[in-house]
């Protein structure tokens, strides 16, 4: 269908004054965030995206903040995420904005990212990172592939907090940081999407007295608000038998989803770290595919695949002897994909439906 001619002279004005693309909403290409990237870790997808599998499981670009106590595992999601796009694209480079110096060579090696392809760029005020950040972020089109990293925005000081230490006058209010995280995210969200940029940053937080809400985060109400993505982090200890004894064998970081584009807010993800071998690439996987039925439980500690995926008299088996490729084959499931995404996902289903009656009219 042609388009009419008022529509016509209004993108061609539309067009007249601006940089950026300018198109019919049905043709535009920032309504509808792709996926960009998908994890090695079906949690991480699942955090991101609503689903923990197949197509349209990942990252997308946007802003997206991580936040925790201390010992909570942000800096190293926030690598894992880096390494999955530098593998995804072979000429993708990291943005590393440091102002903590925390993330240590060891980090990076043990997720395998190729220091080459990382540019360091220490900061050490807010200040400083909207003056070298921002112009980058300009200068980056939609066909760049370029990830951002800021370890951590959260822990950033501002350059009059600095100036008062200097003189002499550490104690003396600053009433600059705030306007300035603020302003940095005013002016970075638009660049970060029109780029389609995924910039990964470790926020802060603090407690409240509020039982409602009983956190706050602390990188500028803007960044919040510009997020498309805010997981905030927790650890317990995971325990296993060794030995016939039970013993602590590693960390399980739950990611609670405390905003999402695609996730439904309030999930929670947990990931476990084992001190020996690492991430457990499966773990709560069962629990999961057992919420959605998937998975059935015919008898105490033994499982099978459900006849919902086309198992058919499925064989039970203990936890213990679940293999890596009994797993697979659920992840792989396109049925199983989308009884996670329907549980998972952010609803879009028409929200007017309940809303209009017929009205009699005399």
């Amino acid at each position: 269908m042609a388009n009419s001619a008022l529509t016509e002279k209004m993108l061609k004005l539309a067009r007249k004054n601006v940089k950026n693309p300018v198109d019919l909403l049905k043709d535009s290409g920032f309504i509808n965030k792709e996926i960009l990237v998908t994890l090695p870790v079906p949690g991480l997808n699942l955090a991101h995206s609503g689903k923990l599998s197949g197509p349209g499981a990942g990252i997308s670009y946007g802003s997206h903040q991580i936040v925790g106590e201390s010992k909570t595992f942000k800096t190293l999601f926030g690598i894992i995420q880096v390494a999955a796009y530098l593998d995804a694209y072979e000429d993708a480079v990291c943005i590393f904005v440091d102002s903590e110096f925390g993330a240590n060579e060891k980090y990076w090696l043990a997720c395998g990212v190729d220091l080459n392809r990382v540019i360091h760029l220490p900061v050490s005020s807010v200040e400083e990172m909207m003056n070298v950040v921002l112009p980058m972020l300009d200068e980056t089109s939609a066909e760049d592939h370029v990830i951002f990293f800021n370890d951590s925005f959260g822990q950033l000081g501002s350059k009059k907090e600095l100036e008062n230490a200097m003189g002499g006058e550490a104690g003396k209010a600053d009433f600059t940081r705030a306007k300035s995280m603020n302003s940095f995210w005013r002016l970075a969200v638009p660049l970060i999407n029109l780029s389609k940029t995924p910039f990964i940053w470790i926020g802060g937080m603090y407690d409240t007295m509020d039982q409602y809400n009983p956190i706050a985060l602390s990188g500028g109400k803007k960044g919040e608000l510009g997020s498309d993505s805010v997981w905030v982090i927790t650890k317990s200890k995971q325990k296993d038998k060794v030995e016939n004894k039970e013993q602590q064998t590693g960390w399980v970081f739950n990611i609670k989803v405390h905003k999402g584009r695609f996730t439904r807010e309030g999930t929670i993800v947990p990931i476990c770290v084992r001190y020996e071998g690492g991430i457990d690439k499966y773990h709560g996987i069962l629990e999961f595919a057992r919420l959605v039925g998937a998975v059935d439980m015919p008898r105490s500690g033994y499982y099978c695949r459900s006849e919902l995926l086309g198992f058919v008299e499925d064989k039970q088996l203990p936890k213990s002897q679940l293999t890596p490729e009994w797993y697979e084959s659920i992840l792989g499931n396109v049925d199983f994909q989308q009884m996670i995404a329907d549980r998972f996902m952010v609803s879009t289903d028409n929200l007017l439906n309940g809303a209009t009656e017929n009205i009699e009219t005399e």
